[in-house]
């Protein structure tokens, strides 16, 4: 009896070693999106989370009557681990043949461990129900919210950059019209105006709008600034200074070229030359470099002219064909403006067809002699066992 308890309290014991279920966590734990309209775009968000020190393996699905509605993103399977969570972004798009009503689906997120240390290291797998349910209506509901405006420094003859936040939370697409007054500083006399339209946004998207407008009627003097959007029923108010020509200072640096160790022959090959305007205004800026071999100066490129607003970094991109094997240094600048960075360098390795054939040649032949000699380990080892 004694003898028998023990075996049962070892085979629990075992058990218990060798499988362990796993837990996640999402967040919100169901997603109810109303007032959709037909053919209509929705977004829901989740949060997937763990409490394991070891990474933990999600694998999402959709299920249920509108399990075709619901778009999973490309990411579908992913891990998470504790202080890691997953943002997971899911878009619903409603048929436009749907009735009117109240439809219901399901997210499953299904967990599984990895990289455990059990005896047999089996785990069990889990899983998050999260129920999502819509809502379809026939009325066009458009409706958004805007905030967060921020103007640039301007000056005379230049434009006036802004950019703002918008959300759409109505349920059809929207193309707001941001319409923008200048006026004096007791907002009297209307001195010039301007309207912006917006790239179109869809249903419960947030986007950042960037924009800019001219203004041929302001000079060197401060200005109020308003901003209107009728979609959202929104207007705010802005301090504007015009500043005098060339006041505004243009600087920049280059912050590095770079593309790849080793190429071949003909060859295309992307050179990225990084640069962040550091100044004040927005500038024109052009990657010129010249191309050596061996030493040689054997020609030139250079990039597309792009604006870079102040306080960007971007990437110029020019391409280079090398036609003959050696060793290549580029070395070029930035133009911007009426300037230019430092010069820096950027080397790399060209090989021909024939020169890639010679290197590889010495390891052909080791891998020749590595078989001949297993062969006659075998046959010596057959003759062997055949004398006993």
């Amino acid at each position: 009896m004694r003898k028998s308890v023990f075996l049962a309290a070892a085979i629990i014991l075992v058990l218990c070693a060798t499988s362990r279920a796993v837990s996640i966590g999402v967040s919100p734990g169901k997603a109810n999106i109303e007032g959709m309209y037909k053919d209509g775009y929705a977004e829901a968000e989740f949060l997937v989370s763990s409490a394991s020190q070891n990474n933990i393996a999600v694998n999402v699905r959709a299920e249920g009557e509108i399990k075709d509605w619901i778009r999973l993103p490309d990411d579908k399977t992913f891990s998470v681990r504790m202080g890691e969570p997953k943002r997971l972004s899911v878009a619903i798009i409603t048929p436009a043949d749907a009735k009117s009503g109240n439809y219901s689906g399901r997210m499953e997120f299904l967990a599984e461990e990895s990289g455990g240390t059990g005896i047999i290291g089996t785990f069990v797998k889990t899983g998050v129900l999260v129920p999502v349910n819509v809502e379809i209506t026939g009325h066009e509901i458009i409706k958004c919210i805007a905030g967060g405006i921020s103007v640039g420094k301007t000056e005379e003859g230049q434009p006036l950059r802004f950019s703002l936040l918008l959300q759409n939370k109505g349920n059809v697409r929207i193309k707001p019209r941001i319409v923008i007054d200048v006026w004096d500083t007791e907002m009297k006399e209307l001195i010039d105006s301007a309207v912006v339209e917006a790239e179109e946004i869809l249903p419960t998207k947030q986007s950042e709008i960037r924009g800019e407008a001219y203004f041929p009627n302001t000079e060197n003097k401060r200005y109020k600034v308003s901003f209107s959007i009728e979609e959202c029923n929104f207007m705010e108010i802005v301090d504007l200074d015009v500043l005098k020509k060339g006041v505004l200072e243009e600087k920049g640096q280059i912050l590095g070229i770079k593309g790849k160790d080793v190429a071949k022959t003909g060859e295309i090959l992307p050179i990225r030359t990084e640069f962040e305007n550091t100044g004040e205004a927005r500038v024109i800026a052009k990657f010129i470099g010249e191309v050596f071999l061996e030493g040689e100066k054997i020609g030139a490129i250079d990039s597309e002219n792009i604006y870079i607003e102040a306080g960007e970094t971007i990437v110029l991109l020019s391409y280079y064909s090398p036609k003959k094997a050696g060793r290549y240094t580029i070395i070029g600048r930035v133009e911007y403006g009426e300037k230019s960075t430092e010069e820096l360098s950027y080397s790399f390795v060209v090989q021909s067809e024939s020169n890639k054939a010679k290197l590889s040649l010495p390891i052909i032949i080791v891998y020749a002699a590595i078989l001949a000699g297993t062969t006659l380990l075998l046959a010596r080892i057959y003759l062997f066992n055949k004398k006993k």
